[in-house]
């Protein structure tokens, strides 16, 4: 399946095994899910840049070490009345000798205990002028990045140019 979306108006388009989607409502139904899997997997590749966004609550709960023995200090990220997930929380590894986040744990609910998944952030990258943790230690999150200066003609409206 392949999902071009604009996530400002939800316009978009989807093809299914190589074929066009027009029916109406099953397009809207798997344009509106593109969104929702669009703003889950942002997080999966910015999350960093998103601590500050709005709906976002930070709060300091410790300092730890984090599975390879580095010294961190922990944020809890929580959202209010934001998202797709608003009732998940993070907990944010941020190392001590160089300020990058190198972990997160996931709690499905706010009041849950213990964390459902711990996973690295890490395989950190200069992406023409921008770091991110890609092709993660782990082999979850983001594959395969490219971050480009300008956005070829297509990008947004051809099936051939996403799928090459």
């Amino acid at each position: 399946m392949v999902m071009i979306v604009n996530i400002n108006d939800e316009n978009g388009k989807v093809q299914v095994i190589g074929k066009e989607g027009t029916d109406p409502d099953s397009l809207n139904m798997l344009v509106s899910r593109a969104k929702r899997i669009w703003i889950n997997d942002s997080y999966w590749l910015v999350m960093p840049f998103k601590l500050k966004d709005s709906g976002v609550t930070l709060r300091y709960l410790d300092d730890d070490t984090i599975a390879t023995g580095e010294e961190a200090h922990i944020l809890e990220l929580t959202f209010q009345d934001v998202g797709v997930t608003p009732d998940n929380k993070y907990e944010v590894y941020i190392t001590k000798s160089d300020s990058l986040v190198k972990q997160w744990a996931f709690y499905g609910t706010m009041d849950q205990d213990s964390a459902s998944a711990i996973w690295p952030w890490d395989n950190y990258r200069e992406y023409n002028g921008l770091l991110l943790s890609a092709d993660r230690s782990d082999n979850l999150g983001p594959r395969n990045v490219k971050v480009l200066d300008t956005v070829p003609e297509g990008a947004f409206t051809d099936f051939d140019w996403v799928l090459n």
